[in-house]
C-alpha cells in the first residue's frame, strides 16, 4: 500500500499525511484572514507549507508540484450539495498546533 512507502519526511495530520512539509515564509492577506478566523491569532511558525499531501490512499498534489502539473493532479472536485465546484490547489497549509491542513488555490465552477 501507499501508506508504507511515505517518505520519511511524512507528519500525521487531521485526517491525511502533509509530506515534504516546510515553514511558511509569506502569506497573503488573504490566507493571514482565513487563517486567523479559523484559527485565532496564529504565527508563522506555527504553519507549515507542503505541496502534497497524502488522503485515503491518494497523493494529492499543488500546481507548484512539477509532478501533479504533469498529471493534472491538483484539481480537485469538492463535495458540495448547491453546485459542483472544484479548486486548483496552489499549495497546502498546515496549522500545527490543531493539525488542520488547508488547500489554498482558486475556485473553479
Amino acid at each position: 500500500m501507499l501508506e508504507n512507502k511515505i517518505h520519511r519526511n511524512a507528519h500525521n495530520a487531521r485526517q491525511c499525511t502533509v509530506i515534504k512539509q516546510e515553514r511558511v515564509r509569506k502569506l497573503d492577506a488573504d490566507e493571514e484572514q482565513f487563517l486567523r478566523k479559523e484559527n485565532g491569532d496564529c504565527a508563522k511558525h506555527d504553519l507549515m507549507v507542503c505541496n502534497k499531501i497524502l488522503r485515503n490512499g491518494f497523493l494529492m498534489y499543488s500546481k507548484k508540484c512539477s509532478k501533479g502539473n504533469k498529471q493534472n493532479s491538483y484539481t480537485i472536485l469538492l463535495d458540495c450539495i448547491d453546485c459542483p465546484t472544484a479548486i486548483e490547489v496552489m499549495r497546502y497549509i498546515m496549522h500545527v498546533p490543531t493539525q488542520k491542513v488547508y488547500a489554498v488555490g482558486q475556485l473553479l465552477r
